[in-house]
């Protein structure tokens, strides 16, 4: 995996924000996209997927040692909204009633999953930026030897969604 140290001290590519890093410490790129929808951005399928893009996007930089990029060229992690299902089509705040699905990429690997908003818990995007950090923790650490690996067929990810 390809970190890459932050440079605190540099307003340009940070735009005067401060982050939440220590000099030195390394984070992870995150490159996080949504395809347009056959019916065309504006149409509420659209709108849905944006504003969960945004919320995700939020929901990653406030983990601290993650880097949102527009571009997926050095980005260690793609993370792509596949689609946004809703009760309704209304323009409220989050009632509770959404499901994402996300698409996660790394090199050859890749993986689906799915977080839902509930009444009183946290977002779906809050749920899936945890998840995303746990994926990115992963690909730190060094391979098990394939000795103690689970068969495939045995291999279960379990969701706390």
């Amino acid at each position: 995996m390809c970190k890459r140290l932050i440079s605190l001290g540099n307003p340009r590519f940070f735009g005067g924000t401060a982050l939440a890093l220590s000099t030195g410490m390394s984070a992870s790129i995150v490159y996080l996209f949504v395809r347009t929808p056959p019916d065309g951005p504006g149409s509420p399928v659209g709108l849905r997927r944006l504003k969960a893009v945004q919320e995700l996007r939020d929901e990653l930089r406030r983990m601290g040692d993650v880097i949102v990029t527009a571009s997926p060229i050095r980005a260690d992690l793609q993370v792509e909204i596949t689609n946004v299902f809703a009760s309704d089509d209304s323009a409220l705040p989050r009632n509770g009633r959404r499901v994402v699905v996300i698409r996660l990429s790394a090199g050859d690997d890749r993986m689906d999953f799915v977080c839902a908003d509930g009444p009183g818990a946290a977002s779906a995007e809050q749920q899936a930026a945890k998840r995303i950090g746990l994926w990115l923790e992963s690909l730190d650490h060094e391979p098990v030897p394939y000795g103690h690996r689970l068969p495939d067929a045995l291999t279960v990810t379990p969701s706390n969604c």
